[in-house]
């Protein structure tokens, strides 16, 4: 129904690498990871965030208290970019103006975002909220 991966920075670098620099980033961080691959079946009618917040939960909660990551970065289709601001604070990197690989549009926006501060955001965010709901990681 649903898949999200996330690839650890290694010595061999990340697939970001070929749009946007990132090395700021390496010298604060001690653990970033990459986004790869969200994507949740059209057909399975679970589009609407039914799906998509609480695994995209489970994956925030994993990446900093299981595997250390302190920063996400990310290279989306520029038509999905505002969500990624909107919604989690993702803030731009410049691009190199290179093709990307691993999407399905050869432009795209690479993005970061500091977990550290993830969970002071959504609590701004959304506590005057109706949701029933943790929104927290």
């Amino acid at each position: 129904i649903a898949t999200v991966s996330v690839l650890i920075d290694t010595s061999m670098g990340l697939p970001i690498d070929q749009t946007a620099n990132i090395n700021f980033l390496r010298e604060m961080s001690s653990r970033i990871g990459e986004i790869s691959s969200l994507a949740i079946k059209r057909s399975s009618g679970l589009r609407r965030g039914v799906i998509l917040f609480p695994m995209l939960t489970y994956m925030f909660r994993y990446s900093k208290f299981y595997c250390g990551i302190e920063h996400y970065v990310v290279s989306v289709n520029p038509r999905v970019a505002p969500f990624y601001e909107a919604i989690f604070g993702f803030k731009k990197l410049k691009d190199k103006g290179k093709d990307y690989n691993f999407v399905n549009v050869k432009k795209v926006h690479s993005m970061f975002l500091d977990l550290n501060k993830l969970n002071d955001k959504l609590a701004r965010v959304y506590k005057y909220s109706n949701a029933k709901k943790e929104v927290c990681y």
